[in-house]
């Protein structure tokens, strides 16, 4: 075999030569055995970059088994469950958008980043990640995230382990009482009430179905001091919607309670929640344009929260007795 020796600085004559490699990985000797090619009529090591390249990853393994870090298909197993791009999963977690990626190709991740590797299994940090990140997620990546992260909390495979989902939203980052209507989350009174709406009126879109919770919310809190569902209220483009919203319409799904159905409406695409609801008569449009009409909406930027305790300043509820 043929090949370039920079010692001689010319094409020589090479050879096969098991050797013992040692490289310095993070301050640490990792030795290897594998075949180098060697100069024929100097001796030189001469660079061969497949062989060595599969010396390289010789030497991480070795030093992953040493330190326990994970290896670069175990990574891509545990991005597997959520069905995310590298370039996903690298944002869910904070970090730089080729992070990922680099991992899967035989990168050695440091230590730290390893821990949060290993914590992908557990969904209270999952769900504590997409709490923190989620804003750099597309909404269909979030809706996945959360849906994933809602399975592994299922000790046997067969209904929600509720309560850890609760805690989390409990003890969110900067949760405010005054935002939840001094009431703690509870997804089966989010259950009761979205129900009770579908099966009022046919035909609820779910942006019409965000509307009429943040009423019902409100006007309880009007009346008793104290929410229903206990989520937070953000004011979006078209109208007050609650906080992870398309996340706990999944889950009543996947409870087999209600359905989304896509349909389109003129112009409008949509969602509709069955089974189906007609509470009042108005239309969602309808609530749109009344919930815009109102100051404790009109006075906030996009994201802002809508506190309960602002319950009497709805003109909505005004007549409501």
């Amino acid at each position: 075999m043929q090949g370039y020796c920079p010692n001689c600085d010319c094409e020589r004559e090479l050879r096969r030569e098991a050797r013992s490699e040692t490289y310095t990985v993070r301050k640490d000797a990792v030795s290897v055995e594998g075949e180098v090619s060697i100069c024929a009529v100097c001796g030189e090591h001469v660079l061969d970059p497949k062989r060595d390249d599969d010396l390289l990853r010789r030497v991480y393994a070795e030093y992953r088994g040493r330190h326990g870090l994970l290896g670069p298909e175990q990574i891509r197993e545990k991005r597997g469950v959520y069905g995310l791009s590298q370039r996903a999963l690298s944002r869910l977690l904070g970090w730089g958008p080729i992070t990922i990626q680099r991992y899967e190709q035989g990168a050695l991740q440091d230590e730290a980043h390893d821990v949060v590797l290993r914590q992908l299994d557990k969904a209270d940090f999952v769900l504590s990640m997409l709490a923190r990140n989620g804003h750099r997620l597309s909404e269909r990546e979030r809706e996945h995230i959360g849906s994933v992260a809602a399975g592994l909390t299922r000790p046997d495979g067969d209904g929600l382990g509720v309560r850890s989902l609760e805690d989390w939203v409990r003890v969110s980052p900067g949760r405010d009482d005054r935002e939840t209507g001094f009431r703690d989350f509870s997804i089966e009174r989010f259950a009761q009430l979205v129900l009770w709406l579908a099966e009022s009126a046919p035909g609820l879109f779910k942006t019409k179905l965000a509307k009429l919770l943040w009423l019902c919310d409100f006007l309880h809190f009007r009346r008793h001091a104290v929410g229903i569902t206990g989520l937070a209220y953000a004011r979006l483009p078209h109208g007050p919607v609650p906080d992870g919203f398309s996340f706990w319409l999944l889950e009543l799904e996947r409870r087999h309670l209600v359905s989304l159905r896509p349909e389109e409406h003129g112009e409008f695409e949509g969602e509709i929640i069955e089974p189906p609801a007609r509470v009042g008569g108005l239309s969602g449009a309808q609530l749109s344009d009344l919930s815009h009409r109102e100051a404790v909406w009109r006075s906030r930027r996009n994201g802002d929260v809508i506190p309960y305790t602002e319950a009497d300043r709805l003109d909505l509820l005004a007549d409501v007795k």
